[in-house]
């Protein structure tokens, strides 16, 4: 018989987390810094005596781990890993303001007398922010804008974008650093630091929204690490049967692409006790 060629792996394509049921692909994850497999089985030694070495040594219950580096953040992987709710947003050719909401007090929002609306200014759509618009009442018919959000130039370390915005007649306010218009109606009373809030997103083709801690429970699933042709032909995967993941972390880094640590849990199947599958097909 022949003596077989080295084998080894030779980087990494793809991480496919999927169902255990029905085996459908749940993500597949392509920016992978590394994925790795790694089972620590305690060695039980048998000791006594003055001997150079133990008796006799057994072995413990295997603690297989399925750790690794990611590099991207599909909102499919926090589906995996927490309890979440997903909303998915249409495309926004105009950008998207939502419905004004009172913050703190009850001043500023109002049917009668105050703020009734918040809308998007049709000709400065393109000066709509990123973020969270904190309209601010400095005086009884005065407010000022802070964002937290992506703004370009704040005014202050507080976040203030517009010093002041004269709300004392009623009609059409224009706020355009900000790309938004006031709707006034009746004599404008506010209380000094009551806020009047809204989301708001620039004109984009689709968004979603991950919202984390309530909704639905994430549970086990299976997992296939797919390994890229290598050039003799060989092709490899290796399928790991039932893991367990929870608790998806995320970080920013300064002008660095973000990467998070994956720390997952193989158990055994149910079926036979099998943890994980290589399989190997040799190139024609």
């Amino acid at each position: 018989m022949a003596i077989e060629k080295v084998r080894d792996f030779f980087g990494i394509r793809y991480v496919i987390p999927y169902t255990l049921t029905s085996k459908r692909p749940l993500v597949v994850l392509r920016a992978v810094g590394e994925i790795s497999y790694e089972n620590d089985v305690e060695a039980i030694e048998l000791l006594g005596g003055h001997v150079d070495a133990p008796h006799d040594v057994e072995y413990g219950q295997p603690s297989p781990a399925l750790t690794g580096t990611v590099r991207e953040y599909p909102h499919q992987l926090f589906e995996i890993m927490e309890t979440v709710t997903v909303t998915e947003n249409a495309a926004e050719a105009s950008g998207s303001v939502s419905s004004p909401t009172n913050g703190q007090g009850t001043s500023i929002f109002s049917a009668s007398n105050g703020i009734s609306n918040l809308t998007a200014n049709a000709s400065l759509l393109t000066s709509l922010v990123f973020g969270e618009y904190v309209f601010v009442a400095t005086a009884a018919q005065t407010l000022e804008l802070r964002i937290n959000g992506l703004e370009d130039s704040f005014l202050d370390m507080e976040g203030q974008v517009v010093a002041t915005i004269d709300c004392s007649s009623a009609g059409v306010v224009g706020v355009d650093a900000a790309g938004v218009n006031l709707t006034v109606v009746g004599t404008a009373a506010f209380t000094a630091n009551d806020t009047l809030t809204s989301e708001v997103r620039a004109i984009n083709t689709g968004s979603t929204e991950v919202l984390v801690g309530t909704g639905t429970a994430p549970s086990n699933f299976g997992v296939r690490c797919i390994f890229p042709r290598k050039t003799d032909g060989v092709l490899h995967y290796i399928d790991i049967f039932n893991v367990s993941g929870r608790g998806m972390s995320w970080k920013g880094v300064s002008r660095e692409f973000s990467e998070f640590d994956i720390n997952w849990k193989p158990v055994a199947r149910s079926s036979d006790g099998a943890v994980y599958q290589l399989v190997r097909v040799l190139g024609s």
